[in-house]
């Protein structure tokens, strides 16, 4: 089993309390000019608006209708600030006694952007990450369905784009099924996913979802071919140098043998999940872009390909942070750090 410092049980650095501390206070200030503030304004005010009448992320509209009799709009999304802050707390807290170095604002920069994207301006689907990886971190090695069936169904509730996650994450756990099986079925989980999405067949295609960059056709440029590709090639490259990935299991016989494996418990599932779900999002990217680049050169189509692929390679970096220097994936780093501020700049014109 993998062996953990003592300081590292259960603590954080200062550092990272200081940060979701100042994300809070900054938020608040700067509520009125989050983008999509307005969108997500007139979905509370109306009760969760086209949400309720597609029946989806009735979590978020179930809130809405509690809330609105009691507090504005703008305390309710202070109080989603809150909420997430301690939500992250306690994930990292509980992600910490997994991991053999401290976890600081160096160290958890991808942790950081998916605060920024997910908690202040993505929410609902922020809400429902927060869950899955509160549950990641916190499961016993064995399945609990009775506590996966509450963390999953109260996850989806709030954003269905959550449930290729809960899918692959069941599979994971499920101790009988070899790691190859899982390994393949993730990808084909995720790939499904992407089709969907593509498609615009069924309801988590956010067909209405207003963030992003708006409807309408694009039309590329070899820069953004380039920018594409690196969403396309990275997960296989993450795959291929997947050592950093692999939990290690010692038994004792008469001799000792050492075991490895991509399929670990607790956070580890992670792995899998991020390297594979990235790679059937690719897989799709891919044909699309190259037997029907019409559907998946449509503005909102692409906006969210990106936006799930972009998510999978923040939790791989993450992972990569976890068990490496910090400056090991900085190119990733970079690119990544660049499309986030791309992504909110480009929400503002909406």
């Amino acid at each position: 089993m993998l062996k953990h410092r003592t300081f590292n049980l259960g603590k954080i650095s200062n550092s990272m309390y200081l940060y979701y501390s100042l994300c809070c206070i900054v938020l608040a200030l700067i509520l009125d000019r989050l983008p999509d503030y307005a969108n997500y304004q007139s979905l509370y005010e109306n009760e969760g608006g086209y949400l309720l009448l597609q029946g989806r992320d009735l979590g978020f509209v179930l809130m809405a209708k509690v809330f609105k009799e009691y507090i504005t709009y703008d305390l309710f999304r202070i109080s989603i600030f809150l909420t997430s802050a301690a939500g992250a707390i306690y994930f990292s807290k509980h992600l910490q006694i997994h991991l053999a170095r401290r976890l600081s604002i160096l160290t958890s920069i991808p942790l950081l952007l998916i605060i920024l994207m997910k908690f202040a301006i993505q929410f609902r689907e922020g809400l429902a990450i927060l869950i899955w990886m509160i549950y990641l971190t916190t499961h016993e090695k064995k399945l609990e369905r009775t506590k996966f069936i509450f963390f999953a169904t109260a996850s989806s509730f709030f954003h269905l784009a959550i449930i290729p996650y809960w899918a692959a994450t069941f599979l994971i756990t499920r101790k009988n099924l070899k790691n190859t099986t899982t390994n393949y079925l993730t990808i084909v989980i995720f790939s499904i996913s992407a089709y969907v999405v593509c498609s615009r067949n069924f309801l988590t295609a956010n067909a209405q979802d207003l963030f992003a960059t708006g409807k309408g056709a694009v039309i590329p440029t070899p820069y953004q071919y380039l920018y594409w590709s690196i969403f396309i090639a990275f997960p296989f490259y993450a795959y291929i140098n997947s050592k950093w990935i692999t939990t290690t299991t010692t038994t004792t016989t008469t001799t000792t043998k050492t075991k490895t494996s991509t399929i670990g418990d607790k956070i580890y599932a992670l792995a899998p999940i991020s390297i594979f779900g990235s790679i059937g999002i690719s897989v799709i990217f891919l044909l699309f872009l190259v037997f029907d680049p019409a559907t998946i050169l449509n503005k909102n189509t692409l906006s969210d390909i990106i936006r799930i692929q972009t998510h999978l390679l923040t939790l791989i970096l993450l992972q990569i942070n976890f068990n490496k220097y910090f400056y090991a994936p900085i190119f990733l780093l970079l690119f990544l750090m660049t499309d986030y501020t791309r992504t909110i700049i480009e929400s503002f014109t909406i």
